[in-house]
């Protein structure tokens, strides 16, 4: 039987196109052609025979293989289990150099559906190819070697590739689940994906026309079953490229708009495994994305799609590529002009006024940095001179921090107080950060670029104190928000005095709004949390106190806001609630590489913190150090349940908090601007983990945390019995309620 795709083309090729691509313009054709092209589909589908029940159909499962020995068996094991029996499962070995070629040919000898193809390394996409020509199934099916799938998976994928209207489905597409291991003795764990949250909770035929979310998120090009007859009649083969090479970002474009049934099942069947340190997913050299977007952009000019819906979708997914992977997870050099070239390259192929349109799927992050990146921020800066004499000297070190600069410099350039100077430092910045100071600097002469060896923020702000020429001194970091344009003027006023008024302050610390000055120094120490960014310093006793920034466990500068505090105690003056800093909690803002680096970071920062005991015991302050510490563990506290090491952050906390020598909850319990959160962090702590997730989690979190928990005794990988077990885990917690 022809497909359907096939009779279209024959049968109305004027229209055949915009049914594939249908374009959303203002055009009087459109308007009226679009329905009738529609309507031309649906008399064809109408007048061919239906389709077949595809329960007993052949499927083609290609496995790509290059050195994954570790999770071979584990794989080819859970595709052999598939209570659809009738498969061919297509081994293409792509040169292994490890024992894979040996293993596969272990599961020939003991299962005749195995074939293997064994060929010189050309990559993931040549791979496919081959075995896309080797395949005599109705339906091809991809399996990656390192992940593993549900016995039922094909069955039920068979089950619904049947459209309503009785015609075969082009694609039949599913959910997955993300499995992480990391090894004997670590954590597994799944998690639904984006994909899975997004996309609708029942099986229906989608219209990608209509709603192309599903072109969004992960490719997840092997949560599918593709016809082979519609991979034929379009050509439609993998980008050949060395290695995994991305080849997934065009093969999901091309099948999803070239398609004209797409069948979405909501399930999970897939478990792909992001834990495999040599993953395919494992971005090594940063052209790959870019040249397949650029393959992708070939694509939509190919089968002209100017579809805005469509065209903002492949938007979305060029930010994405280029902000998440290769610059958020991957961590290339940003300020790398080859990189830098080539995200200009893609960002000007996008139409701004689609872009910036769009209110439901891209993201305001990605729509700055698009402006941030085509030079439309700068128009946001007016030229300023430098000014003849320095009131204020506002040091501001730059680590990795490009998405927080903007707002920042913003704030800076808006207020009231002009006689300032930004001082920035590129303490060993891998982004554009230092770029678009640079580049801020030579519009607005009050900012500078100051040249520097630095290669941590301490070392940054240490620099700083010993270059600012200002009267003041200011300590701030991109992502601080000043929540009015009086700040610098009202914490100037706080240190040198307002209409003539003498103030003799060497420190002056911003409280926010509804709490009045502080009369003492506990009182301080309950408001000193927002940091060292809401308190200006005397430049001249800064330089003679030999205050220093430390260079561990003191990243948002609470250790130097405290020390500075005590020294300068008896000349301390506190503005009142006109400085509304508007500051963001550093922890929410800080990213990590994993889990444990986060622990590890919040425990340094508060150990730093304990280690002031001594010192503040001598000066008769232990109150102050108690209530500051204690104010530090709640805004922690506020940063749980967003990742997947709880308990070991919560135990963390707990031991702070109890900790023999400080004794945190031994401190004043009625302290302005601390009165609730004595009985809030003891009601925190008050019995276990699962005591407290019980009281402050939401019902989905606290599900998950339960799954989490029942996955943490499974320990190591490689096994067919290992997925047997995780599997029956699952079933056992209801996972579709827990994550529905």
């Amino acid at each position: 039987m022809p497909s359907p795709s096939h009779v279209l083309h024959a049968w109305c090729p004027p229209f055949a196109k915009r049914i594939l691509s249908p374009r959303e313009d203002d055009s009087e054709t459109h308007q009226k052609e679009a329905p009738f092209a529609a309507t031309a589909w649906r008399e064809c589908r109408a007048a061919e025979p239906k389709a077949a029940p595809q329960r007993d159909a052949l499927v083609s499962v290609i496995v790509p293989i290059y050195n994954v020995s570790e999770f071979l068996e584990q794989c080819l094991t859970s595709v052999l289990a598939q209570t659809h029996e009738n498969l061919e499962v297509i081994c293409v070995n792509d040169g292994s150099t490890d024992d894979s070629l040996e293993i596969i040919r272990s599961f020939e000898r003991q299962d005749k559906r195995i074939k293997v193809i064994d060929k010189p390394n050309a990559g993931y996409g040549h791979s496919v190819n081959r075995g896309i020509e080797a395949a005599h199934g109705t339906w091809i099916a991809i399996v990656e070697p390192d992940d593993f799938i549900d016995a039922r998976m094909y069955d039920e994928l068979l089950a619904h590739a049947i459209a309503p209207d009785g015609w075969l489905a082009d694609v039949v597409k599913s959910s997955y689940w993300q499995y992480f291991d990391t090894g004997e003795g670590a954590t597994s764990r799944i998690e639904r994906p984006s994909l899975g949250t997004h996309m609708p909770a029942r099986c229906e035929e989608l219209k990608i026309w209509d709603d192309c979310e599903v072109m969004r998120h992960h490719p997840s090009i092997w949560s599918a079953i593709y016809r082979r007859e519609f991979l034929e009649t379009f050509h439609i083969r993998m980008v050949e490229a060395p290695g995994a090479g991305w080849t997934d970002g065009p093969w999901l474009f091309e099948t999803m708009l070239q398609a004209q049934a797409v069948m979405w099942v909501p399930a999970a069947y897939y478990y792909y495994r992001l834990s495999n340190p040599n993953a395919s997913s494992v971005l090594r050299d940063y052209h790959p994305p870019f040249d397949r977007l650029r393959e992708i952009r070939g694509i939509y000019e190919r089968l002209g799609i100017t579809h805005k819906p469509l065209v903002r979708a492949l938007y979305e997914r060029t930010l994405n590529n280029i902000m998440l992977s290769v610059l958020d997870r991957s961590g290339f050099d940003e300020s790398e002009e080859e990189l830098h070239g080539l995200i200009v390259e893609a960002f000007a192929s996008m139409d701004p006024a689609i872009l910036y349109e769009d209110e439901n799927g891209i993201s305001l992050r990605c729509k700055e940095y698009h402006r941030d990146i085509m030079g439309l921020k700068l128009r946001e800066v007016a030229p300023h001179a430098a000014p003849d004499k320095l009131r204020v000297s506002v040091v501001l070190p730059l680590h990795n921090d490009r998405e927080g600069l903007w707002p920042t410099l913003l704030d800076l350039l808006g207020q009231d107080l002009e006689d300032f100077e930004v001082l920035c430092y590129n303490c060993d910045s891998h982004d554009r950060a230092a770029r678009i100071a640079s580049d801020v600097g030579r519009i607005d002469a009050r900012v500078r670029l100051v040249p520097s060896e630095a290669q941590a923020v301490a070392e940054g702000f240490n620099q700083g104190m010993a270059d600012a020429r200002g009267d003041a001194t200011l300590f701030l970091r991109p992502g601080v928000r000043l929540g009015s344009k009086s700040f610098l003027s009202t914490l100037v006023d706080g240190l040198f005095g307002e209409d003539g008024r003498e103030v003799s302050a060497n420190a002056c610390v911003g409280v926010p709004g509804g709490m009045s000055r502080a009369k003492d120094f506990v009182a301080l120490a309950a408001v000193a949390p927002l940091g060292v960014y809401a308190c200006a310093y005397r430049t001249r006793w800064l330089r003679e106190s030999a205050l220093r920034f430390a260079s561990q466990g003191d990243e948002d500068g609470s250790a130097f806001l405290l020390g500075s505090l005590l020294l300068a105690r008896d000349a301390t003056s506190v503005v009142d609630a006109r400085v509304r800093t508007g500051l963001r909690d550093e922890l929410s803002r800080r990213s990590f590489a994993d889990e444990r680096e986060l622990v590890a970071s919040e425990r340094a920062r508060l150990d730093t913190l304990a280690d002031a005991y001594d010192e503040f015991a001598a000066h008769g302050e232990l109150d102050a150090l108690r209530t500051y510490v204690l104010r530090q563990v709640w805004c922690a506290l506020g940063f749980m349940g967003r990742f997947g090491a709880g308990e070991k952050y919560y135990s963390m906390l707990r031991d702070v908090l109890y900790d023999e020598k400080l004794r945190v909850l031994d401190g004043p319990k009625d302290v302005a601007g601390c009165l609730d959160v004595h009985a809030s962090v003891e009601e925190a702590f008050w019995g276990d983990y699962d005591a407290f997730i019980s009281t402050h989690y939401s019902d989905a979190m606290r599900e998950r945390a339960s799954l989490e928990r029942a996955i943490e005794v499974i320990r190591g990988t490689g096994s067919y019995k290992l997925s047997r077990k995780i599997s029956k885990i699952v079933k056992t917690l209801d996972i579709k309620r827990i994550l529905a």
